[in-house]
């Protein structure tokens, strides 16, 4: 099946922490692109349409992001993020460099 996304992807695993409604859990984000990820949780999975708070922790500074729910399922979640700022481009920018 043809892969139509536009975005670059980073095929490897970060940490996480992602936040809903005053709980916090702690995952693993897969699949990440400027747009969007899959996070991969053990616990209750916020349901499609929910806003979270995702922070990526790669070694050298957490970052931070709105994102909301594109799809729940067994123990993952797409997230598309919400208004990344500059900032946060240059964090993830070296994830996307060859």
């Amino acid at each position: 099946m043809e892969d139509r996304r536009r975005s670059l992807r980073w095929g490897g695993s970060l940490a996480c922490r992602l936040s809903c409604g005053g709980e916090s859990l702690t995952g693993q984000v897969s699949d990440l692109s400027f747009e969007g990820a899959r996070v991969e949780v053990v616990a209750n999975l916020p349901p499609k349409g929910s806003e979270i708070l995702l922070t990526l922790r790669p070694e050298r500074e957490n970052v931070t992001l709105k994102a909301k729910v594109i799809y729940a399922e067994r123990s993952q979640l797409g997230v598309q993020f919400c208004g990344i700022r500059s900032e946060n481009l240059e964090v993830l920018r070296p994830f996307f460099s060859p």
